[in-house]
């Protein structure tokens, strides 16, 4: 990952927001230690230092608390390979079962090239279940399979050959290695270790507490704690990072229910809407929800169980509610039972064409060229014109080759091969269409992004000048040539910068200005020059 496109910390944390509620602390920490990675990984390679020491990373807390979706939601945003391994499913070399050496295979098998799978994000769940033990005679997943992953972790080139006899090359150096487990028995240790074990029986109020209190003796957890669990001090050296992940409270559940990206919420929402219908909850029914997920001590799984138990009556008559004119639907509140009380809204049918069409494509696969051909009037007046034109270009390469065929039309190779020739040519002119026309709405999008980012500049009421007319048409004339020349996500991560420095841009402008026709790093480097100058200058004026 080249060091220009990498994001900043700030920009990775507000990305994982979008998904995961709670959690600020992991969030924080795997955020700047997947951009220390990144960033030393590519430093090293460019030669700008010498070396740089591992960063692993350490996840651990209840189960469902968001392990896997953090690391999940990072490799996504980062646009980079995730692999996720399940370590109760290895053994040692040479005994019955899945080799480590295999996980080499994994990562070129979910890589697009070589570049991408040195970089991939590498996600071991169940760490905890490779706890080593004394007792065991042939401890072929303890010590054994961590001595194995020991090695992978130091990085370097390592190589792996499968049972067909074909050599897997990897070099890990670059590889984000993330190792998630619940570590149940980790409190009681950290307890016993900081000399807070309390004697006899827990009284109803203390467990009501018992989550609260694993959450802040996991957050201080030390590398002696692991090696009682049974781990190598090798291995736990080797974390460069810990993070520990709270137990997801009432209001977290109604969070991820609202406001998350993968909501389960949102996922109803969006199957009930393919049926027109707008599906909505109560604040009551929220917190219903929520509270009956709790009970079951999943973590945020169990919202998509509670909720599918709730609508399961609703999803099965949802075709039904449609054909009978439903339009929208107000659970208020769940009752003792399970069961949703709610309140429809009834108008007339809607989107009943578009339903069958996503039916009739479930079990044909010819059902787009159906749907194609059942195009509204208003969309076949619009097509007229290039499909007569374009039929018009049919005939006049027909007639011409005419001539030139005639003895050979009988044997059908003059006429379809002048077709098939023209039938490419428009599809080319059609691919050709669709691409300017695409280009152009991005275009459009980021110049309304621009205009909007000026215009809440002047709302702010900024404390440079506020841009005229004339200046804020040259100001969107050099940034769109940014755009044009860098793509989309040079550009985008431009303007982040931008904003994160805490500059606007018409204070871009006056730079502008005293830089015509300079690149973009020159603009930069002035800038930076310019604001160090205005600081010292304010600065004396203080003194």
């Amino acid at each position: 990952m080249e060091t220009s496109l990498l994001p900043f910390p700030k920009t990775i944390l507000s990305f994982l927001d979008q998904s995961i509620m709670g959690q600020d602390d992991a969030k924080r920490k795997i955020a700047a230690a997947a951009y220390q990675h990144y960033m030393t990984h590519s430093a090293k390679t460019m030669g700008a230092i010498e070396s740089t020491p591992r960063s692993n990373f350490l996840l651990f807390g209840p189960t469902g608390s968001g392990k896997t979706l953090i690391a999940k939601t990072l490799a996504d945003f980062l646009k980079l390979p995730f692999i996720q391994v399940d370590l109760t499913h290895f053994v040692s070399t040479g005994y019955v079962g899945e080799p480590l050496g295999s996980i080499i295979q994994k990562i070129l098998g979910a890589s697009k090239n070589r570049w991408h799978a040195e970089k991939a994000i590498l996600f071991f769940d169940e760490f905890d279940k490779i706890a080593g033990s004394q007792m065991r005679e042939k401890d072929v997943t303890g010590f054994a399979l961590q001595a194995e992953l020991r090695k992978m972790m130091e990085g370097g080139v390592h190589s792996w050959r499968d049972r067909a006899g074909a050599e897997h090359v990897l070099n890990s150096s670059g590889v984000f290695f993330i190792f998630a487990g619940a570590f149940p028995s980790l409190p009681k240790i950290i307890e016993r270790r900081i000399g807070a074990e309390r004697i006899g029986f827990p009284c109803p109020s203390s467990s009501k507490k018992q989550e609260k209190r694993d959450f802040e003796l996991l957050s201080q957890a030390l590398p002696e704690d692991f090696d009682k669990l049974g781990f190598l001090p090798e291995i736990i050296g080797r974390m460069g990072d810990f993070a520990a992940l709270q137990p997801l409270g009432e209001r977290v559940m109604e969070s991820i229910l609202l406001y998350a990206k993968g909501s389960p919420l949102k996922a109803v929402q969006d199957f009930f809407r393919l049926h027109a219908i707008e599906l909505e909850f109560s604040k009551n029914a929220i917190r219903t929800t929520a509270r009956k997920a709790l009970k079951l001590s999943t973590g945020a799984r169990a919202l998509s169980t509670i909720l599918g138990n709730i609508i399961e009556d609703l999803r099965f008559q949802c075709p039904d509610l449609q054909e009978q004119g439903v339009r929208a639907i107000l659970v208020e509140d769940i009752g003792k039972d399970g069961c949703p009380i709610f309140k429809v809204r009834k108008g007339k049918p809607a989107g009943i064409q578009k339903r069958q069409a996503f039916q009739a494509q479930v079990f044909s696969d010819c059902a787009p060229q159906r749907i194609e051909q059942k195009k509204t009037r208003k969309a076949r007046e619009m097509h007229a014109p290039r499909e007569g034109f374009l039929q018009g270009e049919v005939s006049s390469e027909k007639n011409d080759c005419a001539p030139e065929n005639e003895g050979t039309q009988g044997k059908g190779q003059g006429i379809p091969k002048q077709r098939k020739g023209v039938n490419n040519e428009f599809h080319q002119k059609q691919n050709l269409m669709r691409f300017a026309a695409e280009k152009q709405r991005k275009r459009r999008e980021m110049r309304k992004l621009i205009c909007d980012q000026i215009e809440e500049e002047k709302k702010a009421g900024a404390p440079v000048e506020k841009l005229s007319k004339a200046s804020t048409t040259k100001l969107l004339s050099w940034l769109m040539d940014i755009y044009d020349e860098t793509g989309e996500r040079f550009f985008t991560s431009f303007l982040e910068r931008i904003r994160y420095r805490g500059r606007s841009l018409a204070s871009l402008h006056q730079v502008l200005m005293n830089c015509e026709g300079k690149s973009v790093p020159t603009v930069l480097f002035f800038w930076d020059y310019w604001e160090a100058l205005k600081e010292e200058k304010e600065r004396g004026e203080n003194l």
